[in-house]
Formats: structure tokens, sequence, C-alpha cells
């Protein structure tokens, strides 16, 4: 098992304080910690935790994403 796949995307995001918004399917979305956001752009998925700015086109895998955001 990958580090990734221990990782449970909505417990970590409500642990550093971030709430995020249905967008349909298996994806949420939150606020892109990668530019100066004010409508959440930045969609992951939750099923294979992958993240990608629809604004600043950022992309990675969740790990990325929490990393940026501490």
């Amino acid at each position: 098992m990958f580090v990734n796949e221990a990782v449970n995307v909505l417990a970590e995001l409500e642990r550093v304080g971030v709430n995020p918004l249905p967008a349909g399917g298996d994806e949420v979305k939150v606020l892109c910690p990668f530019h100066a956001d004010t409508d959440p752009s930045l969609y992951i998925n939750l099923i294979t935790r992958i993240f990608h700015c629809h604004s600043c086109k950022e992309s990675g895998d969740f790990i990325k994403y929490l990393a940026q955001r501490m």
C-alpha cells in the first residue's frame, strides 16, 4: 500500500481547517493554496486523491496539496 492510499481526504481536510464543497461525483472543491483564490477552483478526487486547480492549472496528489497547506 502506498502512503497516499492511507490518507482519508475528507478527514485530513477537516484536520487542516478546510471546508470542502461538493463538486459532483467523487470530487470536492476547495480554495486553491497555490494562488490567491477567492472562489473555490481546486478540485480533489476523493477516490484517486488527485487534485487540479481549474484557475492556476496546478495539479498533483493529495500529499502535495497538504504540504502546500501547511
